[in-house]
């Protein structure tokens, strides 16, 4: 064995409802033989790390990552992640483009940036000490078009060539996997490193070490697995059965607290209670958008956030995407939204992922994505068939809370259909059951009488039965003889007046004869 990838129902489960954005990484090393350990990790609905299967890989080779990918997306019913977050790795970056050309893929931030200190110290020195803030100015930029124009005053103060062969200009063809500008459309679920990878294996460090032999290891990752998951289990609990801490009692608030975990509804709150110290500037009204420049006293106004609203559909943007990366709303939308005297969020606007019904709604598969696994795979396209239709009928019991009408007329319809259902399935039974009587009648009818008289009666012998005999008494042990000398010293005869005797057994037939006279 080489490589090995293994993942089980319960991780499938999760990355259908959590597939929007996957962290793969394989800094961590298992046992003394150094494999790396790969384990895909998502972020599940209370923003906790889950785990969407693993991988003991035995090199780190272009073709060892194609394998691994492909395996772990056919086992992932053929649905690729949305996003992906690995190292700046070139192995790594050519697998992720043969297998998932579709995927939105980003370079980890925490390691880029060991990168870019060394890069950049070297490019300090060759350049003079500008070169930092230029750089940083064009990484920075909060638009495409900011970022293009800084580039080009990046090129023309420090005479530098795009086509040259070089890290800056290496990275700059990269830009679409690192610069933020660049990934503000795309959801992240609020992470920008590998760190939940690391935050994994941190999490395995309690339950293996380098002497960790790979059987082992196996199990260790069973009982890591376990816990992890009871981590889950148990925030489902408090968040199904505590109250949410109001602090500004605001409607939005009121209704965040209703509709998130309660994970996501501390982090809303975080951004509901910084939209108070804010300030804004209305910059113009085309139609019905109406545009705001949002930020603080204590920052300049060249550095405050645009946000645009709409009254009419009720729809806002902000310049700083965290609801497009983040799935939450932000502080400048919030905002304005209180501006406004919204009194409720738009229910686009609670992203469906950070709510309890992520459990068992959000399913990945589609209609086209069922057909083409059940050319391929039958039994694979019956369980997504399970899973898609348990999903269906969860959104069917949340309809039927909405009102009493739509409570009736689903449990009306599903009352007349397995009625329906149990007439076929009687109807069958006792089609099958007449057929069985009229076969077992004629093949077994003529036999019955032909079967031997069997009386039953008692053994002719007595059973031996296992343990000790009634008739022998077991041996005595010290303590219990010890005991019984005890006793027998505390005994005094009525009769003698001496020890170790009663009345009923004294042998002094002095005394007895006086006592009989």
């Amino acid at each position: 064995m080489r490589s090995v990838f293994w993942a089980d129902g319960r991780a499938r489960a999760s990355f259908l409802k959590f597939h929007d954005v996957v962290v793969f990484d394989v800094t961590y090393r298992t046992n003394k033989l150094a494999l790396p350990f790969a384990p895909f990790t998502g972020v599940n609905h209370h923003r906790q790390s889950t785990l969407f299967g693993c991988a003991l890989l035995a090199d780190e080779e272009e073709d060892t990552f194609v394998w691994l990918f492909t395996e772990w997306v056919k086992c992932m019913n053929g649905v690729a992640p949305h996003a992906i977050i690995t190292d700046h790795d070139k192995a790594i970056c050519n697998a992720i483009q043969r297998v998932f050309p579709n995927t939105r893929h980003r370079y980890c931030k925490w390691h880029l940036g060991k990168h870019m200190v060394d890069h950049l110290l070297s490019l300090q020195k060759l350049h003079g000490e500008e070169f930092a803030n230029y750089f940083n100015r064009w990484w920075h930029s909060k638009t495409v078009e900011t970022c293009i124009q800084q580039w080009d005053e990046l090129k023309e103060k420090f005479n530098i060539e795009e086509n040259e062969e070089g890290w800056l200009q290496t990275m700059y063809r990269n830009r679409t996997h690192w610069v933020p500008c660049y990934l503000k459309d795309t959801f992240f679920a609020g992470m920008t490193s590998s760190q939940r990878s690391e935050s994994i294996n941190a999490f395995f460090d309690t339950y293996v070490n380098s002497q960790t032999l790979l059987p082992d290891f196996v199990e260790q990752y069973d009982k890591a697995i376990l816990s992890r998951r009871s981590q889950e289990l148990s925030e489902d609990f408090a968040t199904l059965n505590t109250t949410p801490v109001m602090h500004l009692n605001h409607p939005i608030e009121i209704q965040a607290g209703e509709s998130y975990t309660r994970a996501i509804f501390e982090r809303f709150q975080d951004e509901l209670k910084a939209s108070v110290s804010l300030f804004h500037d209305e910059m113009g009204k085309e139609e019905s958008n109406s545009k705001y420049i949002v930020g603080s006293l204590s920052t300049e106004r060249s550095v405050w956030e645009q946000v645009v609203y709409n009254q009419n559909e009720q729809r806002i943007t902000c310049t700083c995407a965290m609801f497009e990366t983040e799935g939450i709303l932000c502080r400048h939308a919030i905002h304005i939204m209180i501006s406004n005297q919204l009194v409720r969020i738009p229910e686009e606007y609670i992203m469906h992922r950070w709510t309890m019904n992520a459990r068992h709604r959000n399913i990945g598969v589609s209609n086209v994505l069922l057909e083409k696994n059940f050319n391929s795979n039958r039994e694979q396209w019956s369980t997504l068939r399970s899973w898609a239709l348990r999903a269906k009928f969860n959104n069917v019991m949340e309809c039927a809370h909405e009102s009493p009408m739509v409570f009736d007329e689903i449990d009306n319809f599903f009352s007349n259909l397995m009625e329906k259902h149990e007439k076929d399935i009687s109807a069958k039974q006792i089609k099958e059951t007449e057929a069985t009587s009229r076969v077992e009648s004629s093949t077994h009818s003529h036999t019955i009488e032909k079967l031997p008289q069997i009386t039953v009666r008692d053994p002719l012998e007595s059973t031996k039965h296992k343990g000790r005999p009634r008739t022998i008494s077991r041996l005595k042990s010290g303590l219990e003889q010890a005991q019984e000398k005890k006793e027998i010293k505390k005994r005094t005869c009525g009769r003698c007046g001496q020890k170790g005797h009663y009345k009923s057994s004294c042998t002094n037939s002095l005394v007895a004869n006086l006592s009989n006279n």
